[in-house]
């Protein structure tokens, strides 16, 4: 089980994405079986801008809430050598249009440890 915080300030060129995010996450992993480790993860994040983005038509000042579901299967198959299946879903509310969106990613992989 893990628990975590991050505080991220960005400081850019420009004034549209200069932010403070907050994020709050909860993991937990437990074997399977076959030697497989499943993980599942929820994480929600606040990011408020500081200035008016110039993609918003109303002159407003960025605001985005993020909400997020991953879903992980692990399974070493070497003591060098795993592979995964990974899925997330991102669910991003933004007062500015153009970065309010849903998203689904998933992922393969083999990953290689020396």
């Amino acid at each position: 089980l893990a628990l975590g915080y991050a505080y991220t300030r960005l400081s850019t060129e420009g004034d549209d994405h200069d932010a403070d995010i907050h994020r709050v996450s909860f993991t937990a992993s437990h074997p399977i079986l076959w030697e497989i480790v499943g993980t599942a993860g929820v994480s929600f994040s606040e990011a408020d801008y500081e200035h008016v983005n110039s993609r918003d038509p109303d002159g407003a000042e960025r605001h985005d809430d993020a909400l997020a579901f991953s879903a992980r299967l692990d399974r070493r198959i070497t003591d060098w050598m795993g592979a995964y299946l990974s899925a997330v879903w991102v669910d991003n509310e933004s007062h500015t249009a153009v970065f309010d969106y849903d998203r689904n990613v998933y992922t393969t992989g083999i990953e290689i440890r020396y």
